[in-house]
């Protein structure tokens, strides 16, 4: 463990190093932040490459991390004067008195109590039980399940191919970028599951430092900052309603093991889930699209006062490499370029828009679904729940609705904040009319970036109206000032009891009992890597999860969500086979089935029948409930 510690911080160093080749001046907080964030994707970049030709191990991992790391070596040789100026600047700004303007401290302060709150979260994403291994939360029992695979076929599968793990035969048609960042960690001796902890807990940790120092650039106001940041992070709609009818009902000693989560409440129609436990944790691809988005942006917000070329170029082929990385990101990276060039109309934004796109869009074709899901959804999911569209989304984000459109349209922000952020409404007006997913839920990661806005517009007014009641007389300025704390509670209500709870152990959800986690190492030693298995096609089993080994078909969410044209029939072959019914022969041959995996979910729940397979494969494996059978 602590071996792949050290390579994460040298991923880090690597991508802070990278930072000095770029034109602008950054100061060291944004040299750490962005390089972070840079680190990550271009060892990630060089490392996938390495891995095609060599396959996982050292070399792979070694070349991966060497090349960057000598150029960032160089550029540290290169500009010695510079850094060391930089920090010694930091250090008297750590020195300043926090009322300072210059001063460092606010920013410090919020990194350590955020990565202190981060470490905690991420290290309980997994927890070991007498009965086997937790999930820390709903969102990685959910859907790291998938991600494990994804991992585990690179890690332990050589899956140079690019086959999807959860649909053998398929292309990798997903962003596989974040994944396969976390399985270089299994090399330096990690788990799967720590692998995937340690990759999240990087950019994780550097999220906060990075929307400070973008949104430092964009008003030069560390409030704004502050409330921007606080804001998005504790994201939630009306649930505190609903946590005042669990402490009504069960009294206030629920805060000790909250029983829910209060900003995603699908029984009660609350859809749109706090950024922190869903956006951020769970869904990896999202993290390395807004860390490295605002790296990018940082990095523009520099190169574009000094007209710097290349700044711009670097900022556009690190966009252009999210097209396996979050193509989300890159998207409304290159839109909100095309309008920058045409309110500044300026040619200078052909040297960022370019690269992002001749980088970015060929890689997203490479992934794109096979069958596109683009159809009509008009109100999203509010005629579903039956509700009054307004009425929908003022329940699922609170207040954030009314106020960033009454600052849209009245004021309180700066006007160049109004601007900066008015296309961004697009980002929640189209995803209302039109789903891009099979599973409509999934538009939540375009109003991602609306919710962004929205939070940058209104904590700059509410840092403008704070300032400007300092002025006002006694009452008058303790009434503003109560009145505005009410505002940010109200807002940060719900998202606030979400993290609380992803503090707390009692939150986790048992995941993959004991046996199904040996039946899984049994498999990673005693089978080659491209050999597929059959299973219960469930998100609950560490032989998919954490074999690296190929399955006909995932849990059919999944495949029905990755655009998969053939993935009923898949889960249709996974059940014909379990069973030993008619077809079976058929479909052994037709997906190149080598293992049926059977366990207590196989039997209770879809009928698996351990006598055809003792009679027509050869048990290989057994302990416990678990079964392993050789396809004969």
């Amino acid at each position: 463990m602590l071996l792949s510690v050290m390579l994460a911080l040298a991923v880090v160093a690597t991508g802070t190093g990278l930072t000095t080749w770029l034109a602008p001046e950054l100061s060291l907080e944004e040299r750490v932040f962005v390089g972070a964030a840079l680190g990550v994707l271009v060892v990630s970049v060089c490392a996938l490459g390495a891995f095609a030709v060599v396959g996982m191990g050292w070399p792979a991992v070694g070349l991966g991390l060497a090349v960057p790391a000598a150029a960032g070596f160089a550029g540290v040789q290169r500009n010695g004067e510079r850094l060391r100026s930089e920090v010694a600047a930091a250090m008297r700004r750590l020195r300043l008195p926090s009322k300072d303007a210059a001063s460092l401290r606010p920013l410090a302060v919020t990194v350590a109590a955020s990565g202190a709150v981060t470490t905690r979260v991420v290290s309980l994403a997994y927890q070991r039980t007498p009965a086997g291994l937790s999930a820390g939360s709903l969102a990685v029992w959910g859907d790291w399940s998938a991600h494990l695979a994804y991992a585990g076929s690179f890690a332990y599968g050589d899956n140079r191919g690019f086959d999807q793990p959860i649909a053998s035969g398929h292309g990798f048609r997903y962003h596989l970028l974040a994944d396969f960042f976390g399985s270089i960690f299994t090399v330096s001796g990690a788990t799967l599951p720590q692998a995937l902890v340690i990759s999240e807990w990087v950019l994780a940790v550097a999220l906060p430092g990075l929307i400070w120092c973008a949104v430092m650039r964009l008003t030069n106001s560390r409030l704004t900052s502050a409330l921007t940041l606080v804001l998005f992070a504790l994201s939630g709609g009306v649930g505190l309603w609903y946590f005042a009818a669990d402490v009504e009902r069960d009294g206030w000693s629920i805060l000790g093991a909250l029983p829910r989560t209060y900003a995603r409440i699908p029984e009660a129609h609350l859809w749109v889930d706090n950024t922190i436990s869903s956006s951020l944790y769970a869904q990896r691809a999202t993290l390395l699209g807004l860390a490295v988005g605002c790296a990018a942006l940082i990095i523009v917000s520099a190169s574009r006062p000094a007209r710097s070329r290349s700044g711009l170029v670097a900022a556009g082929l690190m966009v252009g490499a999210l097209g396996i990385g979050h193509a989300h990101t890159l998207m409304t990276a290159l839109a909100l370029g095309a309008m920058a060039m045409i309110v500044d109309r300026s040619r200078l934004w052909w040297w960022f828009l370019v690269p992002a796109a001749a980088v970015g869009l060929p890689l997203t074709w490479a992934i794109l679904p096979e069958t596109s899901s683009m159809r009509w959804m008009v109100g999203w999911i509010a005629p579903e729940a039956g509700q009054p569209w307004a009425w929908f989304w003022i329940r699922n984000v609170g207040l954030l609705l009314p106020l960033f459109l009454a600052v849209s349209l009245v004021g309180g922000a700066t006007a160049h904040v109004r601007r900066l952020t008015a296309p961004l409404w697009l980002w929640f007006l189209v995803p209302n009319l039109v789903a891009f997913h099979p599973f409509a839920w999934n538009n939540t990661k375009f109003f991602l970036y609306w919710q962004l806005a929205a939070c940058l517009a209104i904590g700059n007014a509410l840092a403008r109206m704070l300032a400007a009641s300092w002025g006002a007389s006694g009452l008058r300025r303790w009434g503003t000032q109560l009145g505005l704390v009410m505002v940010g509670l109200l807002l940060v209500s719900a998202g606030s009891l979400d993290l609380l709870r992803s503090t707390q152990r009692s939150a986790r959800i048992e995941w993959v009992t004991n046996d199904d986690l040996e039946a899984a190492a049994w498999l990673r030693r005693h089978s080659r890597p491209d050999e597929v298995i059959v299973y219960g096609a469930s998100n609950t089993s560490a032989v998919a999860a954490l074999s690296g080994r190929r399955s006909v078909s995932g849990f059919e969410g999944w495949t029905y969500d990755l655009g998969i044209a053939d993935w009923s029939e898949r889960a249709e072959a996974s059940l014909t086979v379990l069973a030993g019914e008619d077809g079976t022969d058929d479909a052994v041959r037709r997906y190149g089935i080598d293992f049926v995996v059977i366990g207590d979910h196989e039997r209770r729940e879809l009928g698996a029948s351990d006598d055809y397979w003792e009679q027509h494969g050869s048990r290989l494996f057994g302990r416990g409930d678990t079964r392993i059978y050789a396809v004969r």
